[in-house]
């Protein structure tokens, strides 16, 4: 019998919902880096009907062992349409989980991003937090010469 994590990555929304409606505590289940379903769906690009299944069960700032939520891998894969619901569902653009302080406006600009940073920045976020290096996301944006993305971030005060 295939994992949870297994039929996720298929992304088979109706084999997936066999598979929840048999236990519901499949909701909970974890890979061995702590990522939960959702997350596992947003960095294999699994398609939206899987996403949006799985998006209405599982909180979406819940994160990995290293403080990496479902919300910070959908911006690495350029998911914005994900981005801009969970952005209403009302996750804090500016909240991070990760010991080295790297927000999600940093994420979408090391990603090179720019609607993503775009939709953050219009939402809130706050380009002048720093990474526990001393690091912003303009600094990012500088030291990877995404001029699209440095023009953007010196129009937000």
């Amino acid at each position: 019998m295939q994992d949870i994590g297994t039929v996720v990555k298929m992304g088979n929304l109706h084999l997936l919902e066999s598979f929840i409606v048999g236990d519901r505590n499949l909701l909970n289940w974890r890979d061995d880096e702590g990522n939960t379903l959702l997350a596992i769906a947003f960095d294999n690009n699994i398609a939206d009907p899987v996403i949006n299944y799985l998006i209405a069960q599982i909180d979406f700032r819940e994160t990995n062992e290293s403080g990496i939520s479902a919300f910070d891998i959908a911006i690495r894969r350029g998911r914005t349409q994900w981005i801009e619901k969970m952005v209403e569902m009302g996750v804090d653009v500016n909240h991070t989980e990760r010991q080295s302080n790297f927000t999600p406006l940093m994420e979408a600009v090391t990603a090179n991003r720019f609607e993503i940073a775009e939709t953050l920045l219009e939402n809130g976020a706050d380009k002048k937090l720093r990474d526990s290096y001393g690091f912003s996301a303009v600094d990012f944006a500088r030291k990877m010469k995404r001029a699209e993305l440095i023009d953007l971030l010196e129009r937000y005060s």
